[in-house]
């Protein structure tokens, strides 16, 4: 951030009556007074008294210093983008006009502004050198607030839609964000993702630091390790596997059951509840299965699989299920993919989504 600009202001002394008769024949002289950002011109008909000089110019640095801190504790501060994947509109704040912006295009981002992301776009926003935050796509973000308080703390305050992975390693920052009625804030460095697709946060799950989130009416503390879906369950939730919201529901399951071919070929598990969606993975006889969801017409059943959900023949699972979410019969899953994963990307993706070995149902 650029410092403060002062202009050189002349400050003019009058001398008093009974010396002023003996000035009036004298060549005045200049005393340059040198400060923080600035200095300050002394002008008189003789040297003024030492002491008084060095009192002056005590007062006047302090002046200057406090009023340098006064203006950079309320300047806004401004974030910085990069764009990693396609299909990228910025939006500036108090405009309606939306930007396109393409791939590896770097643009300041600052209070008020919003940047959107398509079906594969994806950015980097770096609030400072140790403090990013990777966009994933269908996801808008918004900064409400971005500044240096008066001790020193940057405040950092945004709005979610979608999906953000936090790298928040700066020591003197408090974030918070917002999704409807629920809130995050980390005062401390923290690692966690975030995920929203509706009003308030669908899931939140802690890598490494602490954060708390607050619905309103109560706060809870996610430590490492950690998740909560404020809109499903109020309870927090350590995880032993990937930190993902499917991982949550995996392991808040209603309902057990047992894959049961009768030693036949595996059983596919589709995008949807129908047979002409994809295959997204193959169960084997014995397999166990956790079930969350069934169709309106007890078909088939929803179960979450890696970082996505999918759907099997419900005749062809041993489990008693009792009061399951019902979905509309056809119903089809719309997960979240990424096309031509980067390095730096890998880096925040690896805790949440795994390697891409390992899901080939998210990174393509």
């Amino acid at each position: 951030m650029m410092p403060a600009k002062f202009s050189e202001p002349q400050i003019q002394f009058k001398l008093s009556s009974s010396s002023q008769a003996d000035a009036k024949n004298r060549t005045p002289t200049y005393h340059r007074i040198p400060s923080v950002g600035t200095a300050f011109w002394l002008s008189a008909c003789e040297t003024p008294n030492r002491d008084l000089l060095k009192l002056l110019r005590s007062w006047i640095l302090i002046l200057v210093l406090s009023g340098t801190l006064i203006l950079q504790a309320q300047s806004p501060l401004v974030s910085t983008i990069t764009v990693i994947g396609e299909a990228i509109t910025f939006q500036r704040a108090n405009t309606t006009q939306e930007y396109s912006l393409s791939v590896n295009a770097i643009a300041p981002f600052g209070i008020g502004d919003t940047v959107r992301t398509g079906s594969n776009g994806r950015i980097l926003i770096e609030l400072s050198a140790d403090a990013s935050i990777l966009l994933l796509p269908d996801s808008t973000f918004t900064i409400d607030d971005f500044r240096l308080d008066e001790d020193g703390i940057t405040q950092f305050s945004g709005e979610l839609q979608g999906i953000a992975l936090h790298q928040l390693e700066q020591e003197e920052l408090t974030y918070q964000l917002t999704a409807g009625d629920v809130s995050l804030t980390v005062s401390a460095p923290a690692n966690f993702g975030a995920w929203n697709s509706d009003t308030n946060f669908d899931t939140i799950t802690v890598e490494t630091g602490e954060v708390t989130v607050t619905d309103g009416e109560t706060d809870y503390t996610l430590l490492a390790r950690d998740g909560i879906s404020p809109q499903l369950d109020q309870d927090i939730i350590a995880l032993d596997d990937l930190l993902h919201p499917v991982q949550i529901s995996r392991q808040t399951a209603l309902c057990d059951g047992v894959v049961s071919t009768n030693g036949g070929l595996g059983l596919r598990l589709r995008a949807g509840a129908a047979l002409d969606y994809s295959v997204a993975n193959i169960l084997q006889d014995g397999d166990p299965v956790q079930i969350i969801g069934t169709t309106d017409n007890g078909l088939w059943y929803r179960i979450p699989s890696v970082t996505s959900y999918g759907w099997i023949f419900s005749n062809l699972i041993e489990a008693t299920c009792e009061d399951l979410p019902t979905f509309e019969d056809l119903y089809r899953e719309t997960p979240a993919r990424i096309n031509n994963v980067t390095e730096l990307e890998l880096d925040f993706l690896l805790p949440y989504y795994g390697s891409p070995e390992d899901n080939i149902g998210f990174y393509r």
